[in-house]
């Protein structure tokens, strides 16, 4: 594993690794992807059971199908932006909301 030196302001596509260094590897950013992942269907399903939406409903609501949110949820699809922009207009969030650390647990409503 490479890191470069001293550095700990990630450019796009990279990753901090455990020591909080840019990592240049691309298990690091593979990993780093995964956990994004992870966080967006994990607050996409806390979202959805607290405003009590069924994947059919926010798929109404959002006109994506209901396939493409089940895989998001189940951590098979990483969304596009433009995808959680629909998501989080109907969901209630800011985009923010879904990068953010769940410390307060309360939402950023708009």
């Amino acid at each position: 594993i490479s890191y470069e030196s001293g550095t700990k302001t990630p450019n796009a596509g990279q990753a901090i690794n455990q020591y909080g260094f840019v990592a240049t590897d691309k298990q690091s950013v593979n990993v780093a992807i995964a956990r994004g992942n992870e966080r967006i269907a994990e607050e996409m399903q806390d979202l959805r059971k607290t405003r009590d939406f069924t994947l059919t409903k926010l798929s109404q609501l959002t006109a994506l199908s209901q396939g493409y949110l089940s895989q998001i949820a189940l951590e098979y699809q990483i969304p596009r932006l433009k995808t959680l922009h629909s998501i989080r207009r109907t969901l209630g969030v800011t985009i923010s909301w879904f990068f953010s650390p769940a410390s307060t647990g309360d939402a950023e409503m708009l």
